[in-house]
């Protein structure tokens, strides 16, 4: 029985720290693989609210926000559905 409880909590914590949705790819390159890189990016995006990543990605997308290196954002936001968002939010906002 407590073979069967710990594989199930196994199960669940794997649930828990879901892989990075595969639109994350393209914010590799100047956000880094773990969403902590400032380089071309203003701020690390790890760990960052869901609330503020949607804010943010909806106003790249329409372009709305305007910083001086928006350009780069608006062209990877353009194309983002409700859902990458959504997903993008949840995966960073789980990020430490």
């Amino acid at each position: 029985m407590k073979k069967i409880v710990a594989l199930c909590a196994l199960g669940l914590a794997s649930m828990l720290f879901a892989e990075a949705p595969a639109v994350f790819k393209k914010c590799v390159a100047c956000h880094g693989a773990d969403g902590k890189k400032v380089g071309v990016a203003p701020k690390a995006i790890a760990g960052l609210p869901k609330e503020e990543v949607i804010k943010f990605l909806n106003g790249y997308k329409n372009k709305t926000i305007k910083t001086p290196k928006a350009a780069i954002m608006y062209a990877q936001a353009k194309n983002l559905s409700d859902a990458d968002i959504a997903a993008l939010a949840d995966y960073l906002s789980a990020l430490k």
